[in-house]
């Protein structure tokens, strides 16, 4: 009876899987059409910085993991993509730009501002001017209660002055 139990245990196990899998390729290993050794040098090298600037487009890890740090299935189509890429002769930005295309703007790693270019002059401008007039209060002489001008550390020692004379 032990020897049955062991043996029906141990068929039992070896058909489930090593790790636990999911609709999206977690647990499984990567499977590549090219494998990364039978790449050159300089296409590994491209291949490798191609994965670091590209972001897994897995809906389970919200964006999370860049190509070269996803270990998962979920990655394979778009590694398998990037790797077609680089050894047609894409560039980096050429690559990126494509799974930007496809994915949207979460699907590059780089870090983007978001602001359209005339936003961001507008808010230059209106910060250079705020620069401007604060520099220009400051410069201002305080007026004197006769209407003469005085400097600012002037203005503020004789109040502190006057209002010692007040306390005493």
């Amino acid at each position: 009876m032990r020897a049955e139990l062991a043996a029906a245990l141990l068929l039992a196990a070896s058909a489930l899987p090593a790790r636990a899998e999911d609709d999206h390729g977690h647990g499984r290993p990567p499977v590549r059409e090219v494998a990364l050794n039978e790449l050159t040098a300089e296409q590994r090298r491209r291949t490798l910085d191609a994965f670091a600037h590209v972001v897994c487009k897995c809906p389970s890890e919200n964006w999370s993991k860049t190509l070269a740090m996803c270990p998962d299935a979920c990655a394979n189509p778009q590694k398998a993509t990037v790797v077609r890429r680089v050894i047609e002769g894409r560039t980096l930005d050429e690559i990126v730009a494509e799974q930007v295309r496809l994915y949207g703007p979460k699907a590059s790693a780089e870090p983007a501002s978001g602001i359209d270019p005339a936003v961001g002059a507008g808010i230059a401008v209106v910060a250079a001017a705020v620069v401007a007039a604060v520099a220009l209060m400051r410069r201002r002489p305080a007026a004197k209660p006769d209407g003469t001008e005085t400097s600012p550390a002037r203005a503020e020692q004789s109040a502190v002055e006057r209002e010692l004379r007040e306390v005493e």
